[in-house]
């Protein structure tokens, strides 16, 4: 599997006509609703990473031709959603892990975009809280009607309200993370081709500098202010806190013997418990953006292998 990722790499990397035209094909599936259209997206980011902006640029001028096409026709929502939101956003995070070759930057990038997004959303497209409010409505209505579970209205309602609160903050914080993992599958198919990236030593040492520590503070404090607004952007901004705990354990753990088994067992309560994990790796992130558990503890070792 290995082998046959590293030769297809190899050959996208070569020639630009096969990179091109793997971006378009797939970008065109995927208006025939084929779970293809990441595959562009991907391949845009390699490119960019490898040989540079220049030729990701020309690669994605050619992934983004069934965009203009949509846009012609008047769609341009499909357009803003895949040129502007993932395209761009990719491209542009792909030239700062190029540069530095740190996550770090590029996940506190990804964050301040994600939190501008809300804030322009918030003030210039207000009406999306509604809209989505009733689509959650109309949504649970019909799963109603075809489910044997039976919720009580008030408490399908008070979930709804709540989740339309915090829509405009979920949906930003779910295309930064999509953006983040298209860009983390790039750099990882870059890793099989060329032997001088290494991912997990890049993964290893993502830890958050204690200045954004202090402008989570500040955010929270916002929330006295204008709750509304500002829990949505806080559900954004706790995302780079989010990865740096991320990054502290698996750190932690590759020194230790049982590490694999335990880092099992952290995952599989990531699936079920999924908001409590979070809330402690984003609580640990914070702290370690004062502390350096990874000196404390001295586990930069499994940074530097």
């Amino acid at each position: 599997m290995n082998s046959l990722v590293r030769k297809w790499g190899e050959q996208v990397i070569r020639s630009r006509q096969l990179a091109a035209g793997l971006a378009l094909v797939a970008a065109f599936l995927s208006f025939f609703d084929l779970p293809v259209g990441w595959l562009s997206t991907v391949i845009i980011a390699l490119i960019t990473l490898q040989n540079g902006p220049k030729q990701g640029l020309m690669i994605m001028a050619w992934a983004i031709l069934p965009a203009v096409a949509m846009l012609c026709l008047g769609h341009y929502p499909i357009f803003i959603n895949i040129v502007v939101l993932h395209y761009f956003v990719v491209f542009g995070l792909a030239i700062i892990l190029r540069k530095n070759n740190s996550w770090i930057n590029v996940v506190k990038l990804a964050s301040v975009l994600g939190m501008g997004s809300v804030i322009c959303i918030y003030y210039f497209v207000p009406e999306l809280q509604t809209w989505l409010v009733a689509q959650l409505t109309a949504l649970a209505k019909e799963y109603q009607t075809t489910s044997f579970i039976n919720f009580g209205s008030a408490d399908i309602a008070r979930g709804i309200k709540y989740i339309g609160l915090l829509g405009t903050g979920l949906i930003s914080l779910a295309v930064v993370i999509m953006n983040l993992m298209t860009l983390f599958l790039a750099r990882w198919w870059q890793s099989r081709i060329v032997p001088a990236v290494s991912l997990q030593k890049e993964c290893y040492a993502i830890r958050i500098h204690y200045g954004a520590s202090l402008f989570l503070i500040a955010i929270a404090l916002g929330l006295f202010a204008n709750n509304a607004l500002f829990m949505n952007v806080l559900l954004v901004a706790l995302m780079p806190f989010i990865f740096a705990g991320l990054s502290l354990f698996h750190s932690f753990f590759a020194t230790k013997k049982n590490g694999s088994s335990i880092m099992t067992i952290f995952y599989i309560l990531f699936l079920f418990l999924s908001p409590y994990v979070m809330a402690l790796l984003s609580f640990m992130g914070w702290i370690d953006s004062f502390i350096n558990f990874r000196k404390r503890f001295v586990i930069d070792s499994a940074i530097k292998e």
